[in-house]
């Protein structure tokens, strides 16, 4: 019953004139519900299963911090998960001394063409701050830094709606030039003297909804770790 009537909301024509002005919304719409919108009719249907894609999407936010081991191959790889710890990083990162590696999200703010750019800036800055936070701690001495530039979909969207060319290659220029300055911004940490003992600084770009990409990234992520580690233990 509650499928067809989901169904039925969605098919008025009301609701989808309002959908095609939701970027005005206020409170802004969540990329899950327009999802969920858009998939309405596998949604609906008698025989839905979720794709993993439709549990990333549902996942929600959790501040609980996570430690998880995972096995590849014969090396068991301890991750843990700060979650949305990052008003209180600096009283945590002295129980992190001994790790190898930090992993970093980034999201690219898909506010950044907004009416509200203030905002936008803010949420891109405060990410910066607190990745200068991370590196130049006294506890994270001789660390390597992996960055993920996530929500890259987002960005390209609000780049080709804020456009007036609808040229497609015109708007991916433009979404390389806002991706390189801000990969800049972090590489830049690698030269500043009290971030001295940085040893690597690595980027990527993502969309973490799309899990083939995400499988494929996160083969080279780890696959650079664990070279990077092997030939210093060689050294050693």
């Amino acid at each position: 019953m509650l499928r067809r009537i989901l169904k039925i909301i969605t098919e008025q024509s009301e609701f989808q004139i309002a959908m095609q002005k939701s970027k005005y919304f206020v409170p802004k719409i969540s990329y899950a519900d327009t999802y969920f919108i858009r998939h309405v009719d596998r949604i609906t249907q008698e025989d839905y299963i979720p794709t993993l894609q439709d549990i990333l999407v549902m996942r929600q936010p959790s501040k609980a911090i996570r430690e998880t081991l995972t096995l590849i191959g014969t090396t068991v790889v301890r991750t843990v998960d700060l979650a949305e710890q990052s008003h209180y990083l600096h009283k945590h990162l002295h129980y992190f001394e001994s790790v190898d590696t930090v992993m970093f999200i980034v999201p690219l703010s898909n506010r950044l063409f907004s009416n509200q750019p203030a905002e936008a800036e803010s949420e891109l800055e405060a990410s910066v701050r607190l990745f200068e936070t991370i590196v130049t701690s006294p506890h994270m001495l001789k660390k390597d830094y992996v960055v993920f530039f996530n929500k890259l979909d987002l960005l390209r969207s609000e780049i080709e709606e804020a456009s007036s060319d609808d040229i497609a290659s015109v708007c991916e220029d433009r979404v390389a030039t806002v991706v390189d300055n801000w990969k800049q911004r972090f590489f830049a940490f690698k030269h500043k003297p009290d971030s001295k003992d940085c040893r690597m600084i690595s980027i990527y770009v993502i969309c973490a909804l799309d899990v083939d990409q995400m499988k494929s990234v996160m083969r080279d992520c780890l696959r650079g770790i664990f070279d990077l580690h092997r030939k210093r233990h060689v050294l050693l």
